[in-house]
């Protein structure tokens, strides 16, 4: 054959090619039944014997009308049909279609399913990190506010001037400041901040300091049962961990009972022998756990989602606004202490998640604000800067009532300026975060001044500051701004 004659492949190698293409290949007789398959759309459509003889048509697209225009050959563009395999799952198809000379049907199939799934995860995980970036940004502000509701009704506490109703209200204000500080610590979870330490917490209690507002949460004919088993070894988890996967089972539970249910929250001891057990994060190995069950009344799970169901992204509740991450960070809290998931389920016949979390050694440590107050000291001279008028307010009130001088500022000007007035300075006080400056260089400043000087920034992590000056944790209550100080000045 001469070099510039074209080179046709032979019928053997066109054969081969069509037997190990990546895409499905089908020909089609005239009248639309399929002929004959290639591997890939055996994967697709089914075995040869069973799908050779039929109508194109009629093999579980989710469109017959699209179908039969595929099988007729007059397809110029890529067709997008769902389909319906033999054993229940979909999967996403485009096909493209020729009719061959001789009359038959040359039909071509690409597999988007896993594309247009990674397509959608990606969309979701950009809207997350919009999310993100926007939580990240309020925190700061948010964490202001909280603390100057915490801060002061707290004191309003302390005065003991509020006597009755009035007392148990702003009680109760204090407790929800409270609960909000951990709803937002459990939103900048998701902004990649850096983990918080692991504390030893009793399990009951932290069940206990949500039983009230669960009803308010389940806003629903869904009535919530406890049963708290006593004397359970503490866990270690971070802080607002705990409450954080009770919070998304009893929303997931929620969900799974639109008509109204019922939902128990269970505590236990659980032993694990020496031949351990398999649950469905993995296998539980032997020892010791804290089992937290959440069992509820709802539709259930059907079998080919719940082995999915821990995926990130993974819903059964698309329609509805689902996200695909409350067990998915649930699962991944869990997994970091140590401890494993298991799920109990039956379409129709509710659901059941037991969460062990391994026993630790030590009793409870946990560190409550109004806990292990250091003791007083001397009246001192305090700098007090932060932006923000009212978190200035509740320092200076909190502060003099320990009997020091207060002195205040709101930008880093200010502060040098009023630093230079004070004279004797014993302690500053600063934020880390001033509008369009930064308080860590205003310290640097401050310190080269007065070689000594103690500081305290505030800060809405808790972290090691690179300065190692201690930082106070925003938002805070009078109590653990008095601590702090105490602790800076002694």
């Amino acid at each position: 054959m001469s070099p510039d004659q074209p080179h046709h492949p032979t019928r053997e190698a066109l054969e081969a090619l069509a037997e190990h293409a990546p895409v499905a290949v089908a020909v089609l007789e005239a009248d639309g039944r399929v002929a004959w398959v290639n591997p890939e759309a055996e994967r697709l459509l089914g075995e040869r014997s069973v799908v050779v003889g039929r109508a194109f048509a009629d093999l579980g697209f989710d469109s017959a009308e699209r179908a039969r225009r595929v099988s007729a050959g007059g397809t110029a563009d890529p067709q997008p049909l769902q389909l319906r395999r033999a054993d229940g799952t979909a999967r996403e198809t485009l096909w493209t279609a020729r009719r061959l000379p001789e009359g038959s049907v040359l039909v071509m199939a690409r597999d988007v399913t896993d594309e247009r799934e990674l397509a959608a995860r990606l969309a979701r995980a950009e809207r997350l990190e919009a999310i993100g970036r926007l939580a990240g940004g309020i925190a700061h502000d948010f964490n202001n506010l909280l603390t100057v509701i915490a801060g002061n009704a707290q004191l309003l506490v302390e005065l003991r001037e509020l006597a009755g109703p009035a007392l148990d209200e702003a009680e109760e204000i204090v407790r929800a400041a409270d609960t909000a500080r951990s709803v937002v610590r459990q939103l900048l979870s998701f902004t990649g901040r850096e983990p918080r330490p692991m504390q030893v917490l009793d399990v009951n209690e932290r069940v206990e300091n949500l039983r009230e507002i669960v009803p308010r949460l389940i806003d629903l004919p869904v009535s919530v049962e406890f049963e708290l088993a006593h004397g359970l070894p503490p866990v270690r988890l971070e802080e607002g961990q705990l409450e954080q996967i009770l919070l998304n089972l009893l929303l997931n539970a929620r969900d799974a009972m639109p008509g109204g249910g019922r939902v128990a929250v269970r505590t236990r001891l659980a032993e694990v022998g020496a031949e351990g057990r398999r649950v469905v994060s993995g296998r539980l190995e032997a020892g010791h756990y804290v089992a937290l069950v959440v069992d509820d009344t709802g539709h259930g799970i059907a079998a080919e989602s719940l082995h999915r169901i821990l995926e990130p992204f993974f819903t059964t509740k698309a329609s509805s606004g689902g996200t695909g991450l409350g067990l998915s960070t649930v699962h991944a809290i869990v997994q970091q202490a140590g401890g494993s998931l298991d799920i109990a389920s039956e379409p129709g016949r509710g659901c059941t998640f037991t969460i062990y979390l391994p026993a630790a050694a030590e009793g409870p440590q946990v560190a409550h604000e109004t806990a292990a107050m250091p003791p007083a000291v001397a009246p001192a001279t305090i700098l007090v800067v932060d932006d923000h008028d009212a978190i200035r307010a509740l320092c200076r009130r909190a502060l003099e009532r320990e009997g020091h001088r207060v002195v205040e500022a709101a930008t880093a000007d200010a502060a040098a300026a009023a630093a230079g007035r004070a004279g004797q300075l014993d302690l500053v006080i600063a934020d880390v975060r001033l509008k369009g400056e930064n308080g860590r260089e205003l310290l640097r400043l401050l310190q080269a001044d007065r070689p000594g000087i103690r500081v305290l920034l505030m800060s809405p992590q808790q972290r090691l500051e690179p300065s190692g000056a201690p930082v106070l944790e925003k938002p805070f209550t009078a109590a653990a701004l008095v601590a702090a100080v105490r602790k800076a000045l002694s």
